[in-house]
This record gives structure tokens, sequence and C-alpha cells, in this order.
């Protein structure tokens, strides 16, 4: 894996809450004192008192939960004002199924049944002989939209980047018996006439030069590689013992000879399958790679993948890293064993390949976000804030939650998402709680209603915070004068990450390799209603 390490971290998004006071309490009366918003700029936002001296009525302040969606995640956060915090949260009765209450307060999961039903919630201070309160709340589960089916392509879920990406890791390609798989699931019903995977050949580059070495990446003259498509076996693995789809013709990846500066460190390499392969909307099928050089052990290369997280438990092995794709739709296995077994590959890692499939149409799928940028922008305080600037293309889209990826560095509080049009008018906004510890996972905010955004217009999704985080963004792909496709990417127009050092005055264009390369996106997607 390259040494250059970006950690990020996700965020727990929450949704609008109805303030008021209809809790019983169980302690003395005492006098309330006012408390202050946290978020200045959205006086409708709760908080809790952060003075321990606090003795004022312990009340609950949440009177209405926002309504859930089965197989969709939840998340809402109870609020109380009054005694002395922190409090400690308890529900009496059985939540519906799929979801559970933390003792922060913190309602989330993913329901699985649809229904009405209310809970009685108890909330306790800290104070030597503690306040109690308790209140009564509905919480309302809606069926899940039934699934539809797309005969040519299909439709799309989610808008936005939605790559999770700390780093690149590589599979090195140094033994006969070691193969690289990756399964697409189908867009379109056609033919594909090219692949064009990412290929790393040396330990370092130095001015545009390899650094040979004993690297991990590759060595001596550089892997030979045999390209083969395969059917799915119905397990979500490549049916080896079938007819073969189509096939590459075996290719030197650094044209042969000992690797120098003419190959460079990263190279893409467009490669034409001798016949264009069929492929079905909706039916999945695997792209093969094995190094059939002499001596692989000696002369090898590596392909590229977006690295995840450990962390994160892929479903199964053919899952993708990535919450806006499905199992199969673009996902990698390895094999050791010349494909006899199969796995997600090194220490069980989530990857998603770096990859453009072409058909004969001039349509094109694939994931091109090439890296994680080297620079990150700081999250919090009174002047550190990022946005992604956009333009809708094609067709208005409404959208119901936004989902982002930052990463906690210190202080506790949360962080705020809003959705604004470009004169500044907020659209949407949330409240993320930090989950400190934990990094390149998905949090999800889910907007009290749903927002249009209007086709040719300009948005910005801004994220503030008063403690201190830290965002970094996606490469948008190109090196070595290959240039991925726009339908790898994020299809908006003018989209682009900024950051701010002074809340928001001045703004700077955010661009990979510390300002140097291609524009960036921030790691987040919208849901699509």
């Amino acid at each position: 894996m390259k040494s250059r390490l970006v950690v990020l971290a996700c965020i727990l998004a929450l949704g609008w809450m109805s303030i008021g006071c209809g809790a019983t309490t169980q302690a003395s009366s005492k006098s309330a004192s006012p408390t202050t918003p946290a978020d200045p700029t959205n006086p409708t936002t709760p908080s809790t008192p952060s003075d321990p001296a606090t003795t004022s009525q312990l009340e609950i302040t949440t009177t209405q939960l926002p309504d859930a969606t089965g197989s969709s995640p939840y998340s809402a956060q109870l609020a109380a004002t009054g005694g002395t915090s922190p409090y400690v949260w308890s529900v009496s009765g059985a939540l519906p199924s799929g979801l559970t209450m933390s003792a922060a307060g913190v309602i989330s999961g993913t329901p699985t049944v649809a229904g009405q039903s209310t809970i009685t919630v108890d909330v306790k201070d800290s104070e030597q002989t503690p306040q109690t309160a308790q209140a009564p709340l509905a919480l309302d589960v809606a069926a899940a939209a039934a699934a539809s089916t797309a005969s040519s392509s299909s439709s799309p879920q989610y808008y936005g980047p939605g790559i999770n990406m700390i780093s690149l890791n590589n599979f090195a390609m140094d033994s006969a018996s070691e193969y690289v798989d990756y399964s697409f699931t189908a867009q379109q019903t056609g033919s594909i006439e090219t692949v064009m995977p990412y290929f790393i050949d040396c330990k370092v580059e130095t001015s545009n030069s390899c650094v040979i070495g004993s690297g991990m990446y590759g060595g001596g003259e550089g892997a030979e590689l045999a390209v083969t498509v395969y059917p799915d076996n119905g397990s979500g693995l490549p049916d080896m013992a079938a007819q073969p789809l189509g096939t590459v013709t075996p290719f030197w990846v650094c044209g042969g000879g000992t690797i120098t500066a003419a190959c460079r460190a990263y190279t893409f390499r467009t490669l034409s399958f001798v016949e264009p392969i069929s492929v079905k909307a909706g039916a999945e099928y695997h792209i093969v790679f094995k190094n059939i050089a002499p001596d692989p052990s000696t002369n090898f290369s590596s392909l590229d993948e977006s690295w995840s997280s450990s962390s994160l438990q892929c479903p199964n092995q053919t899952s993708a890293a990535d919450p806006t794709l499905t199992p199969g739709q673009l996902g990698i296995l390895r094999s050791s064993d010349a494909g006899s077994t199969w796995g997600p590959g090194s220490g069980g890692t989530c990857n998603t390949p770096i990859v453009d499939l072409a058909y004969s149409n001039g349509f094109h799928q694939g994931n091109g976000y090439t890296d994680v940028g080297d620079f990150t922008a700081a999250i919090g305080g009174s002047s550190d804030i990022v946005r992604e600037q956009f333009t809708v293309g094609g067709s208005s889209k409404v959208v119901s939650a936004v989902s982002v990826n930052v990463t906690l560095t210190s202080g506790s509080e949360g962080l705020y998402a809003a959705l604004q049009n470009s004169s500044g008018t907020v659209l949407a906004k949330g409240q993320a709680m930090p989950e400190s510890g934990r990094f390149s996972f998905w949090r999800t905010y889910q907007f009290k209603s749903p927002v249009t955004l209007q086709s040719g217009q300009t948005y910005e999704l801004v994220l503030t915070a008063t403690s201190t985080y830290s965002a970094g963004a996606l490469e948008n792909g190109s090196r070595n004068g290959e240039t991925f496709s726009a339908d790898t990417v994020w299809a908006a127009t003018n989209a682009e990450a900024q950051y701010s050092t002074n809340d928001g005055d001045t703004w700077t264009e955010w661009k990979e390799d510390n300002g140097t390369g291609e524009t960036a996106d921030l790691m987040f997607y919208f849901t699509l209603q």
C-alpha cells in the first residue's frame, strides 16, 4: 500500500427535531434557565447545558421523533434541558425491530418492520441525588419503497461521488497462481469494447523516473498479463469452467524490458478486447487478471485499487466497499491458488476497482476516482469550513438525505451539514454526532422533508463544526495522458470541493496533490427520493 495513508472518518447524520416541553418530571421543581442553541446560524437546533453547576428542573424537550422508513438507516438524538449534565437515557417498551437506543439518547439502526408504535423514554441527570424525567414518544416506520427494475440500464439511487477511500491499495501479481477479479454488474445491454485498469510498477516515483528495488509494487521486466472475462457462477464468483466471454491479447504492462522512466509508477492502460464483450443489463461479470510472465516473482506489476478500511466488514466477499455500490455491482476478489478459492484480499479489507469500461455506444461505467488528495482541510471553530459546490446537470433531482465522510480529530461536539442554494438560503440542515475512534464509515442525515435540486441551478453542501474535524477529497481522475470518462465520476456540472479559513469570506478550490492537480470532490452522496 502506498505510504500516504489518508485516514478519514465518517459521521452519523441526524434528522431535524421538533422541540417543545411535553415531559413529566419526577423530581422537585426548580427554576429553569434558558439554553443557547448549539448552532448560532440555526436557532431551532437544540442543545443541552454545558455548565456542570446547573441545577434547574430536568425536562425532556424532544416531543416528536422523525418518521423512519423500513430498510433505510435511521438516527435521531433525544434532547433534554435542566438538571446537571451529562444525562443517561433509557427506554421503556420495545423499539421497532432493528432500532436501538444508546445511553447518550441516540435512537439508531435500520428498521425492518413497518408499523406505528409508542415508546416511553427516561432520562437521569448527574446530580448526587439524580433528577429523572419521562416522556412518551410516537415512532412510525413507513414501508420500504418497492424495488424497481430496468430493462436497459440501472436507475441511480444516489447523487454524488459516493466513493469511500482512505488511500490506494495495490495487489501485486507476483505469482503464477495469483489472480485478481474485477466483478461488475452491467448497467446497459450491449457490447463492451475496452477496459482501462490502474497499474503501478515501481517502488517509488522521483521526477517521473522509477526507483527500482525490493519494493512491493513491481520488479524485473514487469508483468505480462492475461485478461479474461467470465460469466458469474450464480454465487458471485467467476465461472472459470465456462466458455470465456472474451479476452485481451496478452501484453507487458511496461511494454517488455526492464522498468525504466519510460514506464512511470502510475499507468492507465486502455486494453481492447479481441472481440467486444456482449453483456446484459443487471447481469454480473468477472474480469480476471493473471501474470503469465516467466519467473513472475521477479517480473511483476500491481493493480491499484481504492482502499476503504479493514474496520469495515464487507457483508460477503463480493461486496463493494462503498455504500452506493451493491454486492457485485463493482468489487474485487483475489485468489492465491489459481482461482480455486476467492476472497476479498489483503487482510479481508474492502477494496473497489479503479477502472473504466467502455461500451460500443459510447457509454462508460466504473470508478474514475484515482486517489485521495495529499491535502486535508480542517473543519471547526469560528473559521475553518469546507463545502462542495455543484450545478445540477440533466433532470432535476429530489433528495431526501445526505451522507458525508469526515474524521473527528478533537473535541466532542457534532458537525453540521447544510444544503443551501447559491444565494445562501438554507434548504436543509442537520447535526451529526461525533464518533471518535471510527473512520471510513458513512453516517446519514435524513432531511425533515425532501428537497428538489433544480436542473441547471447551483447548490452548496457546507460542513461546519465547533469541535475539530478533518476532511479529505477524491482525485477526479487523470494521469499520464489517460482520462477517465465523466460517466465514471459524479455527473454534476462544475462540481468541486472548496475550503475556507476565514468563515467563508473567501474560498479556495481544493485540488489533488497539494493544489497542483485535478479538481477534487468531497466524500459524500445524496439519497434520491
